[in-house]
């Protein structure tokens, strides 16, 4: 095989904006284990879907796992190109665990760094 990863329903290949959805899906109802799982299958299939990461690290986040949390927000901030509004919401994520953890000084330059960022993008609607 190409070593490429697909998931079957029945008899159908699901593809990962299918397993992002599903996992939108269950976050909204608090199912965040389940969200999780769908979210996971999702980069599985597209390690690079930066609503699929920053949807991951927010249900970490929900669940009070804050290191698994930063280490999505992270590899979303990591990614090459252009940056976009999820780069935003990441950055506000970041600023809001180093609150979390009492790091002032790292949580008001992660939030320095989304305004600065916010005022670059055209097309802002506040959710990834």
């Amino acid at each position: 095989g190409d070593g490429a990863e697909f998931f079957a329903v029945g008899d159908r290949v699901v593809v990962d904006e299918e397993w992002h959805t599903l996992g939108v899906v269950h976050a909204k109802k608090g199912n965040w284990k389940d969200a999780i799982d769908a979210y996971q299958k999702s980069l599985a299939l597209d390690a690079r879907f930066k609503n699929t990461l920053f949807n991951l690290a927010s249900s970490y986040e929900a669940l009070g796992e804050m290191n698994a949390a930063a280490m999505y927000y992270q590899r979303l901030l990591d990614l090459g190109g252009a940056k976009d509004e999820a780069d935003y919401l990441a950055y506000v994520g970041m600023g809001r665990l180093a609150e979390r953890l009492g790091d002032g000084e790292k949580s008001r330059a992660y939030f320095q760094a989304a305004e600065e960022l916010k005022n670059t993008i055209t097309q802002f609607s506040g959710n990834p």
